[in-house]
């Protein structure tokens, strides 16, 4: 955070995006001096760092303390506009994609994913809502006691779906018993929430709207926080120790994955195979939240076997999906390692990625189409030690492997570093074929030959060069 709010200061927007894409920082923490990296790139006069975080999450309230501080320390009038345009509805929750994703998951028509039928009958009227068993799992220390207590391999034929049936409680609930009913069901988070917002709404007569929105918007915010923590626990305590390794010619493998997805509500499990050791591992995991790749969206939406093995059936006017007898099994060419870091992000919106490996992640996230995954593995070379040093041979990368990456996976950053490293090194690099090569390939990327056309890597080069000498080229 110290960090970020220094290149604020200092108007560093590479640094700002790397240190707020990579790390996940929120940006509305203030200092041990109330400022705020808003405040900070505000009073500096930085409109470049202000618009970035803006559309990052961060946020200007004119009724608030820091708001008043952020525009009228603005250093100039175009950055107090550009506070004043943006009000608190066009701040962006970075967690909100995945919670977003969650939510979405009540509502999706196809494919069904849904494998759990909750019911509340009031006042001789039935309500029924189709749920995934391993949210319940992940959110619920109750559902957790009750779902997995019904699990044993005795009665796994029997768990295709079960029915709850509520308490007799009003949909229109009041606050108090949202309160008692999130107790019972051990979501802590929204008890807290539940809690502080019935304590909030007897002071909503006397206080203005704005700090109502203000508090709607950290209150939804630090939901989706601790939902998110939530499915992280979930992943590390439920979802990767049920993972099955063994050789592939062991029959065994399959019916041990199998009854390890009962007991986490999987129904689909991901083979990875590990060319040195020769041994099978076998993920059970969730369609739900495959779908978060529009790879595995497309083919779970399609006639391939992932898709046709699964039943739809109604229940009283709602589908569930029938698992088969027989779980799908769904290849992946990759690593166990690798798999296991596209599981992290897929389940919590984050991933631990090693440089050594961000290649190879960056590649698998390309296959599957997830953009964020691609961005966080490229920050995990950009800020890798991989290319520092004064003598080549320490390089744990090849600078060429990197630029092709970034050519090949649009990443513009890897071209970039590619680029500064290659101007930082030319002497060494002026001779070697390999430069020629990759000049030949920047120039047959040109799509449309223009009247003066130019090379994009020459032209990086050279930016980088006249940077390091200080030459206005």
């Amino acid at each position: 955070y110290d960090a970020l709010c220094e290149a604020c200061r200092r108007g560093d927007i590479e640094s700002v995006e790397t240190l707020v894409t990579g790390y996940n920082i929120d940006v509305n923490i203030i200092d041990n001096f109330d400022y705020s990296p808003l405040i900070l790139a505000s009073l500096c006069g930085h409109i470049d760092v202000v618009r970035y975080l803006l559309e990052n999450g961060a946020v200007c309230d004119r009724d608030t303390f820091q708001g008043e501080r952020c525009l009228y320390g603005a250093l100039t009038d175009e950055i107090r506009d550009l506070l004043i345009s943006f009000d608190i509805s066009k701040a962006v929750d970075s967690v909100q994609p995945f919670a977003a994703h969650i939510y979405g998951l009540l509502n999706r028509s196809s494919p069904v994913t849904a494998d759990f039928i909750i019911s509340n009958t009031y006042q001789d009227q039935t309500l029924t809502y189709p749920v995934h068993k391993f949210v319940l799992i992940a959110r619920s220390a109750m559902m957790t006691s009750i779902l997995q207590s019904k699990i044993s391999q005795d009665t796994a034929k029997d768990l295709t779906m079960y029915r709850i049936e509520g308490s007799k409680f009003s949909p229109e609930a009041l606050k108090s018993q949202i309160l008692l009913l999130s107790a019972v069901l051990g979501v802590q988070d929204l008890v807290s929430a539940t809690y502080n917002l019935i304590q909030e709404s007897n002071f909503d007569e006397c206080t203005d709207k704005a700090t109502i929105v203000r508090r709607t918007y950290e209150r939804h915010k630090e939901c989706n926080r601790l939902g998110q923590k939530d499915f992280e626990t979930f992943l590390k305590t439920a979802v990767l120790p049920s993972k099955v390794v063994g050789k592939s010619d062991d029959d065994k493998l399959e019916s041990v994955a199998g009854y390890n997805a009962l007991r986490i509500g999987a129904d689909i499990i991901i083979r990875s195979v590990d060319d040195d050791s020769g041994l099978v591992t076998l993920y059970p995991v969730h369609r739900a939240m495959l779908l978060r790749s529009p790879y595995y969206e497309a083919m779970f939406s399609s006639s391939f076997a992932e898709a046709s093995l699964f039943a739809e059936e109604p229940l009283t006017g709602e589908a569930v999906s029938k698992a088969p007898v027989t779980l799908p099994i769904t290849s992946l060419d990759v690593t166990p390692q690798i798999l296991e870091i596209v599981l992290q992000f897929v389940y919590t919106d984050q991933a631990d990625i090693d440089a050594a490996d961000a290649l190879e992640v960056l590649r698998v996230a390309d296959a599957l189409c997830l953009d964020r995954l691609k961005t966080l593995a490229s920050l995990a070379i950009c800020n890798s030690d991989g290319l520092s040093g004064k003598n080549l041979k320490d390089h744990a990368f090849d600078v060429f492997d990197i630029l092709y990456a970034g050519w090949d996976y649009g990443m513009d950053r890897l071209e970039e570093l590619s680029a500064k490293h290659i101007a930082q090194f030319l002497d060494e690099y002026k001779d070697d074929a390999r430069l020629s090569e990759a000049i030949l390939r920047s120039a047959q990327r040109i799509n449309e030959r223009q009247e003066t056309d130019t090379i994009e890597l020459i032209d990086n080069i050279r930016y980088f060069l006249s940077r390091k000498y200080n030459l206005d080229i």
